[in-house]
């Protein structure tokens, strides 16, 4: 095996090992360079490729969150063509990253593995990884979901003045981009974080702000794989309480929700629950068959 640095010719081969090795969570070459290519300048990141007579077989890399950055906290993550796994090869992947982070001074590495993956849970333990966050996925059979039985959440919340509109709805405020990206930003620090990561978010500097707002517009706000029809937002007389999104995968008619939160204020009174709701009619009216999401197990109030 010959482990060398990564280049951009090299997406399309590394996009086909991760759907491989990874057939739940697929992306695509133009994915994966467009989040490089807008990743913060302060986190690092860095990948390499490993080969066999000239072909791609594995993937190996370290980078970190622009939300939860820490100068010396690292996420890892190797992962190898289904053909090629279980043959030791992933420990010397895993040894060249670890050993290019050495000169960082790294206190913590973080990594990600399903339960249902006895092997790859024994490889991090191997190397000394611990549990310390856990994650549960949730999937809605559209097509089988009975909407009558949850008509009242959404007459509760308009009896309190409370709509829910679409990004679409809201194209003539010219005001709308820079809100929706504050009401997101307020609500995800109530987000549980990984201890591992950082023990908090840090707060941006003036520069840093506009920098991810640019991205959040192109990448989100307007982004090709967040349909603005599904791009939901609670409003009480003109204020931005609320708003849930996700990113469709129309050939898999897959819709993952990315985002679901609620100004502290306006919780407990089932805003969540009336766009969730809204969120399967869009989903149901432009055939998707599955949604997803995921929540942490200690974030009680959304698995409610």
């Amino acid at each position: 095996m010959h482990i060398r640095p990564f280049t951009t010719v090299d997406y399309p081969a590394v996009a086909a090992i991760h759907n491989a090795a990874f057939p739940k969570e697929p992306t695509t070459a133009g994915k994966m360079r467009d989040r490089d290519e807008h990743r913060h300048p302060k986190t690092r990141a860095e990948r390499w490729v490993a080969e066999e007579d000239g072909q791609i077989i594995g993937v190996g890399e370290y980078s970190q969150s622009t939300d939860l950055y820490h100068p010396r906290k690292f996420q890892i993550i190797v992962y190898f063509h289904p053909d090629r796994q279980q043959h030791g090869l992933g420990g010397a992947l895993y040894c060249h990253v670890a050993r290019t982070l050495s000169r960082f001074d790294p206190i913590a590495f973080q990594a990600r593995a399903r339960e249902d993956e006895a092997v790859c849970l024994r490889f991090l333990e191997a190397r000394g990884f611990l549990e310390d966050f856990r994650t549960w996925e949730s999937h809605l059979d559209v097509l089988a979901f009975d909407p009558l039985p949850w008509r009242s959440v959404e007459t509760r919340v308009r009896a309190e003045s409370i709509r829910i509109v679409s990004l679409a709805d809201l194209a003539g405020d010219p005001d709308r981009d820079g809100t929706i990206y504050d009401l997101e930003w307020e609500t995800s620090r109530d987000i549980p974080s990984p201890p591992s990561i950082t023990p908090n978010r840090e707060e941006l500097t003036v520069e840093e702000r506009d920098v991810q707002f640019a991205r959040y517009r192109e990448g989100v706000l307007n982004g090709p794989d967040y349909p603005a029809g599904a791009f939901l937002v609670a409003l009480r007389d003109g204020e931005y309480v609320g708003l849930s999104y996700g990113e469709a995968d129309p050939e898999r008619r897959v819709l993952d929700i990315d985002v679901t939160g609620v100004r502290l204020a306006y919780r407990g009174r089932g805003i969540a629950q009336a766009l969730k709701v809204r969120g399967i009619a869009y989903a149901r009216e432009n055939g998707y068959r599955t949604i997803r999401t995921w929540n942490d197990t200690v974030n009680r109030p959304i698995l409610v």
